[in-house]
């Protein structure tokens, strides 16, 4: 029996890939989805620029977007800068399901991936904690916001950890590059402030979408399971608390943007008690186990 099951296996992967992106094809590109879909904006300018017209020409744009199925009457304008295209002209070489699917597939990867980087990175690694960082990635609220708008930020996860990779090993043109900070000052210790520098940029955006929060991951996912760690601690288990309330919130609510205004503030000050919390506790526990010693 454990032979046939090892021969199913692959078959039964391929098939579920197959069914998922099928289902895909079809949820993502409903005409009720595309009105709040970003992704045929990102689409429909790289098809333009790939056929040497202007990516930002709001009538060819619309064109294109009612041609993908968006119903709406305005053009969706990509306000994203230039060097974008480069990523943006090999969707607009294919059709839009197959594009949309790709995109979707792509952001599925990314989250995975670097969910389980950023496990790997708050300590000693383990299945179980890179598992929970997997699952705490996924059920972000941000997360699953920025699967459904099609939008560009699970990209913008990769420059920071590019950037905390490359550093490590001093790489610095690379980790210049990757993080497109133009001064780097070698006394900051960058594996401890890269994930508050995110934490306050998204604080202090001039917008507030949710699904931009999701370059948060970088800070809440070391922070939460450092507080599993210390779930005995009182303090711990109300943030934990807290944490899942906001998320729940994110999950199961669709306000207007404005109105999750204040998420991005209240996470910053839940990871610096956060921080607090473990820190606290460290300080706590170490002459207990020097006494023990």
């Amino acid at each position: 029996m454990p032979g046939i099951y090892r021969w199913l296996r692959w078959p039964l992967l391929l098939l579920a890939a197959t069914g998922l992106v099928f289902l895909a094809a079809w949820r993502l590109t409903r005409p009720d989805v595309l009105q709040w879909d970003d992704t045929v904006e990102y689409w429909a300018a790289g098809r333009l620029n790939a056929r040497g017209q202007n990516p930002y020409a709001p009538e060819a744009l619309h064109r294109l977007e009612r041609q993908a199925g968006r119903p709406l009457e305005e053009p969706l304008m990509m306000w994203n800068p230039p060097w974008l295209l480069a990523l943006a002209m090999p969707l607009g070489l294919l059709p839009y399901p197959a594009a949309r699917v790709l995109w979707f597939l792509l952001h599925l990867a990314v989250v995975f991936f670097a969910s389980l980087l950023i496990g790997k990175e708050t300590g000693a690694p383990s299945p179980a904690r890179q598992g929970l960082a997997i699952l705490l990635g996924f059920s972000f609220g941000p997360t699953l916001h920025a699967f459904k708008a099609g939008q560009i930020a699970p990209l913008m996860l990769l420059a920071p950890l590019g950037f905390l990779a490359c550093f490590r090993r001093q790489r610095w043109g690379m980790a210049g590059a990757m993080a497109a900070l133009g001064l780097i000052k070698r006394v900051w210790q960058w594996e401890q402030h890269i994930p508050l520098l995110v934490l306050i940029s998204a604080t202090t955006a001039a917008y507030g979408w949710t699904f931009d929060l999701l370059v948060m991951l970088i800070a809440l996912i070391p922070a939460l399971i450092r507080l599993v760690e210390i779930r005995r601690h009182p303090a711990a288990v109300a943030l934990l608390a807290t944490y899942l309330a906001v998320d729940v919130i994110s999950l199961f609510t669709s306000w207007e943007q404005i109105f999750y205004a204040w998420m991005a503030p209240s996470l910053l000050l839940w990871y610096l008690l956060a921080e607090r919390t473990y820190q606290q506790q460290m300080v706590t526990a170490c002459p207990r186990i020097v006494s023990s010693a």
